[in-house]
């Protein structure tokens, strides 16, 4: 089963992306903060399969917080989720990160997740 580390400061967020994903047949855990997520990735021996960040996290950007995680994990692929319209999401792309406007439907955060997960990984995915 594929994992996922959702991270939003919203716990609504956090329960209902999950619970899709859930319902869509993947393992996921949830995060409120860069902090919480980094806290939670301690003792992990493997990293998720994907991590789905909010672009902006009371404290660190998300993009921040997909930088720290590849130093201890690696590419692991990252979906980005914003409210934000006048965010700038080809930045994100850019740095091969996707990215998913809030709101969204149940369909294209599934579709997005098989997506990214579908591609072949840039490299080793365990932790260090």
């Amino acid at each position: 089963m594929r994992r996922i580390l959702v991270v939003d400061d919203d716990l609504a967020a956090c329960e209902i992306t999950c619970r899709i994903l859930r319902d869509a047949g993947f393992d996921c855990f949830w995060a409120i903060s860069g902090e919480h997520a980094m806290a939670l990735l301690v003792e992990q021996k493997e990293a998720p399969d994907l991590f789905v960040l909010d672009v902006r996290l009371p404290d660190m950007p998300g993009p921040t917080l997909a930088w720290l995680l590849s130093q201890r994990f690696g590419d692991v692929p990252v979906l980005f989720v914003s409210g934000y319209p006048s965010f700038d999401a080809a930045l994100l792309r850019a740095a091969r990160w996707e990215f998913l406007s809030k709101p969204f439907t149940r369909e294209a955060l599934v579709a997005a997740v098989r997506e990214i997960l579908a591609q072949p990984p840039l490299r080793t995915r365990s932790a260090s």
